[in-house]
């Protein structure tokens, strides 16, 4: 009986096959690596869409390298500048109601007659009569 098993033959036919498989490809990388001047796989031997996403290593591409001019808007960025133009619309309307002037110019003022005791606390400077 065989050492292997009923299928020891078998198996030795498919490790035998497997081997010269490895053999072949070892020796065509390693006749390209000697016979293949540097850097001669260029644009021009490449394909349309030939590299992807995948097969592009993290790092490999940097802002450098890349015209600003072929990538299009971000999807995230067309909805801030939605939310953007819909602030300065909600501004506008409002506008009217403030006489012009923004917010922050009525921030920390007391009326008149009033002066500021605290931070929101405006206490009247005369004396008020009581009823």
């Amino acid at each position: 009986m065989s050492r292997f098993g009923s299928g020891g033959g078998r198996y030795l036919r498919q490790h035998h096959v497997a081997l010269l498989a490895l053999f072949i490809a070892l020796v065509g990388s390693s006749y390209a690596a000697l016979r293949l001047p540097p850097r001669s796989v260029g644009t021009g031997q490449l394909q349309n869409n030939a590299v992807t996403t995948q097969k592009i290593a993290n790092g490999a591409v940097t802002g450098v390298k890349i015209r600003l001019s072929t990538l299009g808007q971000v999807p995230s960025a067309n909805t801030a500048r939605v939310a953007t133009n819909a602030q300065n619309a909600a501004h506008a309307t409002n506008s009217g109601q403030l006489g012009g002037q923004p917010p922050s110019a009525f921030h920390d003022r007391c009326p008149s007659g009033t002066t500021m005791a605290a931070a929101d606390l405006c206490v009247t400077t005369s004396n008020v009569a009581t009823t």
